[in-house]
């Protein structure tokens, strides 16, 4: 099997696990996928579901058993870790905070258009890995003319696009000058 790049991460089985939500993708099941050589992933949504506070602290329980997952998914792998944020979220943007500040390799997220996701690295992080999800390639090109930043450098992420079951990884790159804005892109199927 060919290896999965994720900007310049390299997993050596090229299976991205799915972040299902509520309890089922956490610390055990990611670390077990990123040991194997693939990228496990943690998901957000419900993730405090069990706690005790979950009804009167729901954000606070699930920003805990976040920062506790991440935690215990390091300490149990080398591999490759990542999170699935849902946009939809409401403590998206503190979620992906938490996660940049854990040190996580790769933030999907989808549910949503994540625009302002960059936003939330600080200068000079060049470790954690920025993945939206899309559905279309006009979200693409949107997505895409947002992240560019501002020097006129190009701004290199990766995505997803989900096309006739099966998902297709995407490079691609945007760059901005004065003239006028381009947008390329360059693909591999990966069936999951």
């Amino acid at each position: 099997m060919k290896e999965l790049n994720i900007g310049g991460l390299i997993a050596r089985v090229p299976i991205i696990q799915g972040g299902m939500a509520v309890g089922i993708s956490r610390s055990g099941l990611a670390s077990a996928v990123a040991n194997a050589g693939g990228v496990g992933v943690i998901a957000t949504a419900g993730i405090g579901h069990l706690e005790d506070d979950l009804y009167s602290n729901f954000i606070g329980a699930n920003n805990r058993i976040f920062i506790e997952e991440i935690r215990k998914a390091k300490s149990l792998t080398k591999g490759i870790i990542g999170v699935n944020i849902m946009v939809a979220l409401s403590n998206y943007a503190l979620l992906a905070k938490i996660a940049i500040e854990e040190g996580i390799d790769i933030i999907f997220s989808g549910a949503g258009l994540p625009l302002n996701l960059p936003s939330f690295l600080p200068e000079g992080n060049t470790h954690t890995k920025l993945v939206p999800i899309v559905s279309s390639g006009k979200a693409l090109t949107l997505i895409a003319r947002l992240w560019t930043n501002s020097n006129n450098k190009p701004v290199i992420t990766n995505g997803f696009m989900h096309f006739f079951g099966c998902y297709r990884i995407m490079t691609w790159w945007a760059m901005r000058d004065s003239n006028s804005r381009h947008l390329a892109s360059e693909a591999s199927t990966l069936s999951i």
